[in-house]
């Protein structure tokens, strides 16, 4: 009577050499794969993170007259006016990452003269992986128009304002895009493309979910 078979300690190290083979094959296949994962996630939120910085300068902006025309409220002409608009010195008010102002898809042209007025544009780049804009309105109609002051500049709103965050390559810096308003939630959803205003009845209405 013969007993089981034994596998010889060549053999069960050939079977072990394959299986590890296997599963480094797999792991080059899917590492890959994972570090973009978590490159987006990490774009994500740095976005989302830029859009609360925002919020809170608007918030100081309103709280100190960011642009010295004497009228409590929110800037709503750009993103880069945040950083750029022109304190009493003549200096940027710096109020938002110079990084964020550089990635405003839609910058307004520096002006001259007496406050408000704007500095020169900064370099223009993405920030990891993300643009930034002002919003219009559901209606269409601009959220900066010009407030109850001296100058003739559609750069202000007293009541609202509202910032989007898009990825600079869809699907690949980001698969969400974000937006902000006064209130301070941050929505997002999925392919939602370049947004140019708020969403018609409001971001829940429109599919939006809080960002996490």
């Amino acid at each position: 009577m013969t007993g089981p078979a034994t596998r010889s300690p060549k053999a069960a190290g050939l079977g072990f050499g394959i299986a590890a083979a296997v599963a480094a094959a797999w792991l080059m296949w899917k590492l890959p794969g994972l570090g973009r994962e978590a490159l987006v996630k990490a774009d994500e939120a740095a976005a989302i993170d830029a859009l609360r910085q925002i919020h809170a300068a608007e918030l100081e902006w309103r709280r100190n007259d960011g642009d010295g025309n004497a009228v409590p409220d929110f800037w709503t002409g750009d993103v880069s006016g945040l950083f750029r608009a022109a304190r009493p010195d003549g200096e940027p008010c710096a109020m938002i990452d110079p990084e964020i102002a550089g990635a405003d898809k839609a910058p307004l042209a520096p002006g001259t003269g007496p406050r408000p007025r704007l500095t020169a544009l900064l370099p223009s780049k993405s920030r990891q992986g993300y643009w930034f804009r002002a919003l219009r309105n559901a209606d269409g109609k601009p959220l900066a128009t010009d407030g109850p002051d001296d100058d003739t500049n559609a750069w202000e709103n007293v009541r609202k304002f509202a910032f989007v965050a898009t990825p600079s390559e869809p699907w690949v810096s980001g698969k969400r895009v974000f937006l902000v308003g006064e209130d301070g939630t941050v929505w997002a959803k999925e392919g939602a493309g370049d947004p140019q205003e708020w969403p018609a009845g409001g971001p829940e209405a429109g599919g939006w979910r809080k960002a996490e």
